[in-house]
């Protein structure tokens, strides 16, 4: 495929950079029944020569900018075959150094992930429900809301919890305690007027 359609494809998460909330992740996955991500290649062939794109093994990858390979648009090619990657942005909030954090914090996130939604078309169907929270899976891992009341909630088995936004946990003084460092914090999202 032409540069310029991954970079179309990974824009948003190179967006991302203005807000000091946000992550976004560049991911690629097989649609083929066991093909991991560790087993994909991607190579940018520029006229600066090859440019190896390193596939993580949940599939993340680091997308090289510059305005030279924007002007260039040279191919990129994978080992894949035709039509069997499939390539998406996740939003991220960025990690807390603490395991405490005032919920005012993941309302900060919430609210750029919010708009980062609002300014793409594809997306505008979403509304942002509350976090995700991600520990690793099988993990006695939880997470404590801590207001006018407190709320402790459990892991399930693939490691996440889902915090549903509330007017209560707005409050000052609010904070969530994990009870060991996430993985990930993603914006949880569902449809307006539905089911997330």
């Amino acid at each position: 495929m032409p540069y310029a359609a991954l970079y179309q494809a990974v824009r948003p998460a190179l967006e991302t950079r203005r807000f000091d909330h946000l992550l976004a992740k560049a991911m690629v996955q097989s649609k083929l029944a066991g093909v991991s991500p560790a087993a994909i290649r991607l190579q940018i062939h520029a006229q600066s020569g090859v440019q190896e794109i390193v596939v993580d093994a949940d599939g993340g990858f680091q997308f090289p900018f510059n305005d030279a390979l924007i002007a260039e648009n040279p191919a990129v090619t994978s080992n894949q075959p035709k039509g069997s990657l499939t390539l998406s942005v996740t939003l991220l909030l960025r990690p807390f150094p603490s395991l405490r954090v005032p919920y005012r914090e993941i309302v900060s996130g919430l609210d750029q992930a919010k708009q980062v939604i609002a300014e793409d078309q594809n997306q505008r169907a979403l509304v942002v429900r509350g976090v995700e929270v991600r520990f690793p899976p099988g993990r006695a891992a939880t997470v404590t809301l801590r207001a006018r009341s407190e709320q402790l909630l459990m892991a399930d088995g693939e490691g996440k919890v889902i915090v549903r936004d509330a007017q209560e946990w707005h409050r000052v003084g609010a904070e969530l305690e994990f009870s060991e460092t996430p993985l990930l914090l993603l914006p949880y999202l569902g449809t307006p007027g539905g089911t997330p």
